[in-house]
């Protein structure tokens, strides 16, 4: 008996050892396993971000001939007003063209959120303000397929990134009227405690609870299984997604098929404003986004006043030279700052379109602060490709007006147009 028992032990024995011994190497194979999946992973996401960093970087360079194409589109658009099939035709060209620089847009924004390339800047501001002209914005846009866009509630003063929240307000509420035909699209502001709730509500095609993830990835569009360029190319919400968690902001959804869709915003450090008029202004050429929406304005009549146009792009100077002509302007085109100076120097220079980015030396802004000496600082226009964080906050504090590229013809024709009108005569002598 203590033999066979002595024997038991010893098998057990062994089978502990072998079972410990096999533990460790599962255990060893499962740390290299891990160390593989953790190297791969970094790995993926180092390529992704100098993915995204190399796009952001380049965005100068891609959005030039985009700049260039908006300029020459709108051009055309002007000398074949009279003919009928060719105006049909630039107007499919320009819609073509619009649908690129929104999607352009769209992959350059998430490129810079990936990358981290998004400095957060807060401040105090209406919210009601800001939030009248992004509605405004769209409402013509809704008028085409029938759908009303309204904003109800309170004025509400909200401390935050302006220009991020605008561009997420303005994600919410473009998805709606796209995916909303004859129907309503409201933007309802009210205070709840100490934070303020901004619900965007559509009419439209909704969608079921199981796909309330979903819609924030990055291409998804729902209900346009066709791909219908006009509907965008599914990236306004997974922006929503990026600068929601930039700002801090919860994102509520419901939605029903067949029956309209809410999201609910839930915005922190709020204020009530005494009244609308006592809020902060809000410039739209500041909050709007870059699509030219906005662009509703007959064409400028420059009436022989002299524009000066600074570019490094002979494309872009060409465009603008046919632009300015084609407005009864004088052109005075320049290719680099020195060029520029010396026209200070002989002419009398009424509007300055400069590109910040002019090579070595001195830049845009370094030119417009000269020029700023003789000429109304509203009508001197930076224009820029630049998306580096510290260039735009540098470019953001100045005093004069930054547009981004590609700009396009009917937005030149509105601010010229104003300026015309409100400032004539408070140029150079």
């Amino acid at each position: 008996m203590l033999l066979g028992f002595g024997k038991r032990m010893d098998d057990l024995f062994v089978d502990v050892v072998r079972s410990e011994l096999e533990v460790k190497q599962r255990n060893q194979q499962l740390i290299e396993n891990r160390a593989e999946i953790e190297a791969a992973l970094a790995n993926a996401v180092k390529a992704n971000k100098s993915k995204s960093q190399f796009l952001a970087a380049a965005s100068h360079d891609l959005s030039q001939p985009l700049h260039a194409m908006s300029i020459f589109i709108g051009n055309l658009k002007q000398s074949v007003a009279g003919d009928e099939k060719q105006r049909d035709l630039v107007q499919k060209i320009e819609a073509s063209s619009e649908i690129l620089k929104q999607q352009f847009d769209g992959l350059l924004d998430m490129s810079r959120y990936d990358a981290g390339g998004v400095t957060v800047q807060k401040e105090m501001f209406d919210l009601y303000a800001l939030c009248r002209l992004l509605v405004q914005n769209e409402e013509i846009i809704g008028q085409q397929d029938d759908t009303e866009v309204v904003i109800t509630g309170e004025s509400l003063e909200v401390h935050s990134d302006p220009v991020l929240l605008g561009r997420l307000i303005g994600n919410l509420l473009s998805n709606a009227v796209k995916y909303t035909d004859n129907g309503l699209v409201e933007l309802k502001l009210h205070q709840a405690d100490d934070k303020v709730l901004l619900t965007v509500s559509d009419t439209g095609c909704g969608f079921p609870d199981a796909d309330k993830t979903r819609i924030f990835g990055d291409f998804v569009q729902l209900g346009n299984s066709a791909r219908n360029r006009d509907k965008g190319a599914g990236l306004g919400l997974s922006i929503v997604r990026r600068i929601s968690e930039l700002l801090e902001i919860k994102v509520e959804v419901k939605s029903r098929p067949g029956v309209g869709s809410e999201f609910t915003l839930s915005i922190p450090d709020v204020s009530t404003v005494a009244s609308l008029h006592t809020g902060r202004s809000v410039s739209a050429s500041r909050y709007l986004d870059r699509s030219g929406k906005n662009d509703q304005s007959d064409c400028a009549d420059l009436d022989g006043e002299s524009v000066l146009v600074v570019d490094d792009d002979l494309t872009i100077l060409d465009a603008l030279t046919e632009y300015v002509v084609s407005r009864n302007g004088k052109i005075l085109a320049a290719g680099s700052v020195e060029e520029a100076l010396n026209f200070y120097q002989t002419e009398n220079i009424s509007f300055a379109i400069v590109d910040d980015m002019l090579g070595e030396g001195k830049s845009g802004l370094d030119l417009a602060s000269i020029l700023a000496d003789e000429i109304a600082l509203n009508r001197i226009f930076i224009v820029t490709g630049n998306i580096e964080p510290e260039r735009v906050k540098i470019l953001r504090s100045s005093s004069f007006e930054v547009f981004s590229k590609p700009l396009s013809t009917g937005k030149l024709d509105e601010i010229i147009s104003q300026r015309m009108g409100k400032q004539k005569g408070q140029v150079r002598a």
